[in-house]
């Protein structure tokens, strides 16, 4: 398939003034949102954000960035926002998902629990928890170390990326690629949060790695196997969206063989490059090794998830409800919609444009390759997930955000190649100028849709998030003060009943008892209940203190107890908590013993 790639323009590093720029934003940005957050324009930590995301982008389509400086972008960029979440200046971890599920997997896990339990009790998979014991014993670091860094690894995905999409279209397009992905939300707000999924996107992505090669060397099919066994093996869902980029390119190397109507026949077939190189053998074994992972490692979870999907897609039921604005309103909706969230969600449009640009490319007088078929497939698949996620609730039982970066993935490098490879019409391509000209063209507006991409990705921060203020906290974001911890660990060690409080990883992060404020009605007197200053509530009058700082009390009512946010709307979900409000110990989660 090397003929189907055009020839690098010559490359140059960057010049000494764009290189000093980049570094002199960056250390900028960092003072600005580790800071000195509280003296500038909320706006100015997004513009610097950005500019650092879009400074490479101009670099390379100005001045074809050797590979060595395309490699150093591709980690320096990611690695500010991805400090950014994990925030060495903050007291916890970001969110709630390591607190409340995966500290509690990994501890249940490291006390002897057979592979079979340990799957079937919450549906995690062992691979990710299997590494996390390991690098945890080789560091010799505590669980709160891991837990904070260990996601760091991360910083790699998109050069993952940008190696695997280089060996399938032109330099540029994977740079450009890679770029897009060290951007997105996912990413960033997300895959750090030291979750299970964390490994298996790296993992996703160095199986598309091997999938490129399998195009060129039959061997790469034997490291390709070895990498979805490990996928497999570590998360469902990661797994399940890999089989369907696979089952794309499988399907785009057999369009030829089906009998299509004339039209698609002529348009759809692709023309350049070979298809991937694993054959019906390769393909029957790598499904039978994922089938059997699925099928005998965890049947209760695999049937539970299938009758979801089922259950969502053909009789109306929803996992979820569908996306909300901060305002209240639908995800479409503007009225008092902040300007941050309107550019945030203004990535529908961008990859409204992105797929109308695929569709015509691909569908018109576009020469189509195996690869680019098959992942425009992909990516409309992932586009309807994500859409009906957001729109009408999940369809499959995943946040939205977890499908988004699969989609961004898939959907950039065949916009790009299509836009790479436009054409003048017959009239207009004999005149040199008009050629130069074009060709500029298809430069700016590849930069101007990866640069829109990036805008909405960076818009999607919180300014709670990506300015670092260790004394505020915000309410189901997982960011708590260290007095606020010392509140859970002095009810650790002095209190053996239930906590009912605003936020649940607060207090399980610390192995205490914990009753959803819903639940919390008619509670026993016993109960020791939580103020803190962000629900909104004043500080509760008549009631016994047992625990008090600025920023937290622990109370005890003779009567009826204080209930956490009941005067405003920060109560959450029953999350993982069900049952009646009765007295009882509602624990940490499946886990405890």
């Amino acid at each position: 398939m090397p003929s189907e790639r055009p020839p690098e323009a010559e490359t140059v590093p960057p010049s000494l003034g764009a290189v000093a720029l980049y570094l002199g934003l960056y250390l900028l940005t960092t003072v600005v949102v580790f800071r000195a957050g509280s003296f500038v324009p909320e706006g100015t930590g997004y513009v610097l954000l950005m500019a650092l995301f879009v400074i490479p982008l101009g670099l390379a389509e100005r001045g074809h960035l050797t590979p060595a400086w395309e490699v150093f972008f591709l980690f320096a960029t990611p690695l500010l926002p991805i400090l950014v979440v994990i925030d060495p200046f903050e007291a916890g971890l970001f969110g709630y998902d390591a607190y409340s599920f995966t500290i509690p997997a990994l501890d249940y896990l490291r006390n002897g629990a057979s592979i079979g339990a340990f799957v079937n009790a919450d549906g995690d998979w062992p691979a990710f928890y299997a590494v996390s014991l390991a690098f945890q014993q080789l560091a010799g670091v505590d669980t709160g170390f891991l837990s904070k860094y260990f996601p760091l690894f991360v910083v790699a995905i998109p050069f993952v990326v940008y190696a695997g999409v280089e060996l399938l279209a032109p330099r540029r397009i994977a740079f450009y690629t890679g770029m897009a992905v060290a951007s997105t939300r996912t990413l960033v707000l997300f895959e750090v949060k030291f979750v299970d999924e964390t490994i298996a996107v790296l993992l996703f992505f160095t199986a598309i790695l091997y999938l490129a090669l399998a195009t060129r060397e039959r061997r790469a099919v034997v490291g390709l196997a070895v990498v979805i066994a490990a996928l497999a093996l570590t998360h469902h869902a990661t797994s399940a969206f890999f089989g369907i980029l696979l089952a794309c390119m499988l399907g785009a190397s057999l369009i030829e063989r089906v009998p299509l109507p004339g039209v698609l026949a002529r348009r759809l077939y692709p023309r350049r490059g070979r298809p991937i190189d694993i054959g019906i053998t390769g393909t029957v074994v790598v499904a039978f090794g994922v089938g059997a992972v699925f099928l005998f490692l965890a049947p209760q979870v695999t049937t539970e998830l299938v009758n979801t999907a089922y259950g969502a897609l053909f009789e109306g039921q929803q996992t979820a409800a569908p996306a909300q604005s901060g305002a209240g309103g639908g995800i479409f909706s503007v009225s008092g919609v902040p300007p941050r969230q309107l550019v945030s969600r203004a990535a529908i449009l961008v990859f409204a444009l992105m797929a109308g640009v695929t569709a015509f490319g691909v569908l018109t007088r576009y020469d189509a390759a195996y690869w680019e078929v098959g992942w425009v497939g992909a990516a409309g698949i992932f586009a309807m997930l994500y859409f009906a996620s957001l729109v009408g609730g999940r369809v499959v039982p995943l946040d939205p955000i977890r499908i988004l970066l699969f989609l961004v993935a898939t959907i950039t490098p065949p916009t790009l190649s299509i836009i790479s490879r436009a054409r003048l019409p017959s009239r207009l391509s004999r005149l040199v100028s008009e050629r130069r000209v074009f060709s500029v063209i298809r430069s700016v507006v590849a930069v101007l849709i990866v640069s829109a991409l990036i805008l909405t990705q960076v818009a999607a921060f919180d300014p709670h998030v990506l300015y670092t203020n260790p004394d505020e906290t915000v309410i189901g974001e997982g960011h708590h003060t260290s007095a606020q911890f010392g509140a859970s660990q002095w009810t650790e060690r002095h209190y053996s009943g239930a906590v009912l409080g605003a936020e649940r990883s607060l207090w399980v992060a610390y192995d205490n008892n914990y009753r959803n404020p819903i639940h919390g009605e008619g509670a026993c007197e016993s109960l020791l209940t939580v103020w803190r200053p962000e629900t909104g509530d004043s500080r509760p009058s008549d009631v016994s203190v047992v625990f008090d700082s600025t920023d937290v009390s622990l109370t005890r009512a003779g009567t009826e107890p204080y209930i956490p946010g009941k005067a405003s709307n920060t109560q959450a979900p029953p999350n993982y908590n069900p049952g009646p409000p009765e007295c009882g110990t509602f624990v940490r989660s499946k886990f405890a013993k």
